[in-house]
């Protein structure tokens, strides 16, 4: 069984979810490179406006003077300022789309108050049928292979609109499945050891925010953009939207780009540090993520970018 914990939020960041029971049942998981609070839909207010209170007050947001979040759950960091809700999918769901649970994908802001539903979480949706599974919202749908057994649980992402199947390790026994979260199989950049092996598979994964897999309906595209107010700046990228919009260059171009706004400090700069890429630490690359957000007609990441 994963371990359950139950969460005591502010009432003073509360108004209208003061019937709301607290402490509130909540599971702490890592999924990835990402730590998180999974819930219950069923232990949350219907009205999902009320909702924005409730997190805040678990990830200990807004922190605006410090950025730690060390009123609540939260990490002080993108990747550790999330909640996933976990839910029955409807009977039209099950029909219509043959889906196990529903899950919705929160990003909380962490020196604001922001409660961003806009996108999904890849390495937290790894663990959707984990727990779903855990806490018996489904039945698995096992997979019997030479080595070992799977289950794979099918999930839709309110978020994105999207289906997710994960499979993961498992050990049947007469009508009781246990999970196997602690297989020596695979290990991942960041985290320590080994792990079981968690497989996601985004069905049909493209258009999930702005309907088409690549927004600017080309591979590569021409951006051109203003980086400091002083003479605008072009740059060749691949604008792909597939789960969660993405913008893919080059390291030759990003180094074009250093040269162009760099000018006279670039050329100061010795071959071995642009053979290194040191020069790239001289861009403000977030800020040029965020430029070219907009280019994509995602103007709400200009300031925050997904995580």
């Amino acid at each position: 069984m994963l371990a359950r914990k139950a969460l005591t939020y502010s009432h003073a960041r509360l108004s209208s979810t003061r019937s709301i029971q607290n402490p509130l049942p909540a599971w702490f998981l890592r999924g990835g490179t990402s730590k998180g609070i999974f819930l219950k839909e069923a232990d949350l207010p219907q009205d999902r406006s009320e909702w924005g209170p409730i997190f805040r007050g678990i990830m200990g947001s807004p922190d605006a003077e410090y950025g730690r979040q060390l009123n609540g759950m939260g990490g002080g960091v993108s990747s550790l300022s999330k909640i996933c809700v976990v839910g029955h999918p409807s009977e039209e769901q099950k029909a219509a789309q043959d889906v196990d649970v529903t899950y919705t994908f929160v990003q909380i802001g962490i020196r604001d108050s922001e409660v961003d539903y806009s996108g999904n979480c890849g390495n937290l949706s790894s663990m959707i049928g984990v727990f779903a599974l855990d806490n018996d919202l489904c039945s698995p749908r096992l997979n019997s292979g030479t080595d070992n057994t799977t289950a794979t649980v099918r999930s839709y992402n309110t978020n994105t609109d999207k289906i997710v199947e994960t499979t993961f390790p498992v050990e049947p026994s007469n009508d009781i499945v246990t999970l196997v979260l602690d297989a020596p199989q695979a290990t991942i950049a960041g985290v320590p050891g080994q792990a079981s092996k968690i497989v996601l598979d985004f069905v049909h994964p493209g258009g999930a925010r702005t309907g088409k897999l690549l927004p600017d309906s080309l591979p590569i595209s021409n951006l051109t953009f203003d980086y400091d107010g002083t003479k605008p700046c072009t740059i060749k990228a691949s604008l792909v939207d597939a789960t969660n919009p993405s913008i893919f260059i080059t390291q030759a171009e990003l180094l074009t780009l250093s040269r162009s706004i760099l000018g006279p400090d670039f050329e100061k700069l010795s071959a071995i540090d642009i053979d290194d890429s040191r020069v790239l630490a001289l861009l403000d690359l977030e800020k040029v993520a965020r430029l070219l957000w907009v280019l994509i007609q995602m103007p709400k990441h200009n300031q925050r970018l997904p995580s």
